[in-house]
């Protein structure tokens, strides 16, 4: 593979990468958003849904630092 589609094949796997890493952050911003709804009126059913989406965030930032990690490791073997 020449230098030039191994740097345009880099560059698309780095694209893809960020727009994951784009959806995560509107996923996240979702689910904070009822958490918060639901921590205004603390039922059952909304601790439960609050706790949910605490985990939710957690799983999303744990996906987001993965897909960080695999950024870097691209641009490191990219180099």
């Amino acid at each position: 593979m020449t230098q030039e589609k191994r740097a345009c094949a880099t560059d698309e796997v780095l694209h893809r990468i960020n727009d994951a890493r784009d959806a995560l952050h509107d996923v996240r911003s979702i689910v904070t958003l009822v958490e918060m709804a639901t921590e205004h009126n603390p039922t059952d059913e909304n601790n439960a849904i609050s706790f949910a989406c605490a985990q939710a965030v957690n799983k999303v930032d744990d996906i987001g630092a993965r897909l960080a990690l695999a950024a870097d490791l691209v641009k490191g073997g990219a180099q």
